[in-house]
């Protein structure tokens, strides 16, 4: 499955970001394999408004069913409900959000 990660580098060892929106790094992985996708610097994260559902717009767009991270502000939980993809909340590295994603912890 193609899942979004809120995250704070660009390796699977990184952080998962403790801001949703505002994440330093767009990540998208693999979860089955845990190839990485996408690690771009996120360019929405100093946006003056509306940061979450752009965030969101892009998940959507680029085909993720998942989303990774803290926990997301009402914009971004809103617009990701209405796409159909599932949010998962995790604190840790990304690696070991994929490990209990894969597990659904």
């Amino acid at each position: 499955m193609k899942v979004f990660v809120a995250a704070a580098g660009k390796d699977l060892d990184s952080m998962v970001a403790d801001r949703f929106a505002r994440c330093p790094v767009i990540m998208g992985i693999e979860s089955e394999t845990g190839e990485i996708l996408e690690a771009i610097d996120n360019p929405y994260k100093d946006g003056t408004g509306g940061v979450g559902v752009k965030v969101a717009n892009h998940i959507i767009q680029n085909g993720y069913k998942a989303a990774i991270g803290p926990q997301t502000g009402p914009n971004a939980t809103s617009a990701l409900e209405e796409g159909g993809i599932e949010l998962f909340t995790f604190q840790g590295t990304i690696r070991d959000a994929l490990e209990a994603f894969n597990k659904r912890k």
